[in-house]
């Protein structure tokens, strides 16, 4: 019997990728003629087998099949597992817009990645004819139909075309009767193949555990109190500065939300404020600092420095007396300036008021 199969999809992205992820399991043992029905199907099939990417491709391609000489496979899809971390990556609560070119597939690929426990965002799924609200919503994830996404979105990431689960797999090796052997040699690449992106993962894991130990120590070092917490008030860095200033330890902070930390409600309305940058004089265990805030928009992210006040300025003082030791000091004022005349008078008049206003302060 001669091992071979049509694959039918919607676009030529769909079908590039899923014929290759088809060949990588199937290698030599099965021969594989692809389609895409955006691109037009030149031939009419008779006894063959016919996959299809999706169900919803059936209208589509059914005055090209002899029904009663094919047998036909409808796919069923799962998450392509190599760009599945770009999913991971957003922050848990966020609405998120899933885009595809259809809302039934969109529905279903949604559907998908909550039974697999991917859900800790909550996805909105949409497509062009299917319209819908998007003023509120500032990212979108799409299975390669980035096109499809509606421009006012200023993140859009790409999370690779879906591909085919090991289920339609096993019903195509169903289909052809092959050996224990080889139906073990093709679901072990299957298997092979979930296991390199594993690992994959993993030693990006690996890689970003070690960065951050090495930013955590860049953060302990510095002058300052260093703080960053996600959107939803989740504190990510509090640095040992900023444990001394608030005598809150950085094991107990973080992880937690901002209000259940900080019992300043003052200093938390600031801390969240809607401004990208702004900055507050605030005291803090009867001291006075500095709290610098601004936003990381591309990340999600708020970090806020605080900043010991006296500390500051004993640091200008010193500043200032190593000036003068040098010599980099004003040789003249404004009293030595040459003349009678009223304008003259006006301005030496005028500099001596400012500088009594400015020793209020």
């Amino acid at each position: 019997m001669k091992r071979e199969f049509i694959l039918l999809a919607g676009t030529k992205q769909t079908e590039i990728a899923l014929k290759e992820q088809l060949q990588s399991v199937f290698g030599d043992l099965i021969q594989i003629t692809s389609y895409a029905c955006d691109e037009g199907i030149p031939t009419y099939f008779t006894n063959a087998l016919i996959v299809y990417s999706s169900s919803l491709i059936s209208s589509e391609v059914q005055e090209y099949i002899d029904f009663d000489s094919c047998a036909i496979i409808k796919a069923r899809r799962t998450v392509n597992y190599e760009y599945i971390d770009r999913i991971f990556e957003l922050p848990p609560g966020k609405k998120i817009l899933y885009v595809n070119d259809f809302i039934e597939t969109a529905q279903e690929a949604v559907a998908t990645l909550k039974r697999l426990g991917i859900d800790h965002v909550d996805y909105i799924p949409y497509s062009p004819s299917g319209g819908g609200d998007t003023s509120q919503i500032d990212t979108a994830v799409s299975p390669g139909e980035m096109a499809s996404i509606p421009t006012s979105i200023p993140k859009k990431i790409d999370i690779g075309v879906r591909l085919i689960d090991l289920n339609t797999i096993l019903k195509i090796i169903h289909h052809f009767q092959l050996s224990e052997r080889l139906t073990f040699d093709v679901t072990d690449r299957y298997t092979r193949k979930i296991i390199e992106l594993s690992q994959k993962l993993g030693a990006i894991n690996r890689r970003a555990e070690t960065l951050n130990k090495f930013l955590n120590k860049v953060v302990d070092g510095v002058n300052d109190g260093i703080l960053a917490f996600q959107e939803d008030g989740e504190i990510t860095v509090f640095n040992e500065v900023l444990e001394r200033m608030t005598g809150i330890t950085a094991a107990h902070a973080k992880g937690k939300k901002l209000s259940r930390v900080f019992k300043n409600i003052e200093l938390n309305h600031f801390l969240t404020s809607e401004q990208d940058e702004d900055l507050e004089y605030f005291t803090l265990r009867q001291q006075n600092v500095l709290v610098y805030r601004f936003r990381l928009e591309a990340e999600g992210v708020i970090v806020a420095t605080f900043k010991d006040m006296e500390e500051t300025i004993e640091m200008e003082k010193i500043r200032k007396r190593e000036l003068q030791r040098r010599g980099y000091v004003a040789k003249y004022t404004f009293d030595s300036i040459l003349g009678n005349s009223h304008l003259i008078y006006d301005t030496k008049l005028m500099q001596k008021n400012s500088q009594k206003v400015s020793c209020r302060f």
